[in-house]
């Protein structure tokens, strides 16, 4: 038994080394990758937060209104132009769904292939503390994907729904049940953007750290 567990070491190790440089040579092809999304992760996050902003401040101010529900808003101008505001930006923050799903498949993705968060090697302290933030973020990200946004656009378009049929009583219980939702949303993105921006505080201290430390 002895000489067939010598036997077998030389077949292994050459192809943990070959693994091994094979990381090695990827690893600044996917500390790329991994800035690019986390770059775009934010992005996704900011940019639909602006263009809201923009539109709920701008289209009420100038009187823009959706003329199939002008009844339901007859007395209620800045009512309708909050209701083509979210018209406008409702499409923005579905592609930002989609892209924030994306985005965090692909920085498993890295983390899986470069067997780690890029440039967090180096113990045990490190890798926690940008793998907290990461977690943070991608479960912040999953509870609205799972829990909050499916019953949200349900309630949206029920909400939308009665107000078009101007049927006040509908559209009030369908608002109690949007209102909550709503908040947890933005809630749950607060915490995905706030973990994604520790997160890239400490992966670059880290990798600031570790070109110091590195030989010239």
């Amino acid at each position: 038994m002895l000489v067939r567990r010598t036997n077998l070491v030389p077949i292994f190790e050459p192809s943990q080394a070959t693994g091994d440089l094979e990381i090695m040579q990827l690893r600044p092809l996917l500390a790329a990758a991994w800035w690019l999304v986390l770059t775009g992760w934010v992005a996704a996050l900011i940019a639909p937060g602006a263009a809201a902003i923009s539109a709920f401040t701008a289209l009420p101010a100038l009187g823009v209104e959706v003329p199939a529900y002008a009844a339901f808003f007859a007395d209620d101008p800045d009512g309708a132009g909050r209701l083509a505001a979210g018209f406008v930006t409702h499409p923005i923050f579905l592609a930002a769904d989609r892209i924030q799903l994306v985005l965090a498949g692909l920085a498993i993705l890295v983390v899986f292939i470069g067997r780690g968060i890029p440039g967090s090697d180096g113990g045990t302290g490190r890798r926690l503390a940008s793998g907290l933030p990461l977690f943070s973020a991608l479960g912040c990200l999953a509870c609205y994907l799972v829990f909050v946004a499916p019953p949200l656009a349900i309630s949206l378009d029920d909400w939308r729904a009665a107000a078009l049929a101007d049927d006040a009583a509908a559209a009030s219980t369908a608002y109690q049940i949007f209102d909550p939702l709503h908040r947890s949303a933005e809630r749950l993105m607060t915490g995905t953007l706030a973990s994604l921006l520790v997160l890239i505080a400490v992966c670059g201290f880290q990798s600031t750290a570790k070109s110091k430390k590195a030989p010239r």
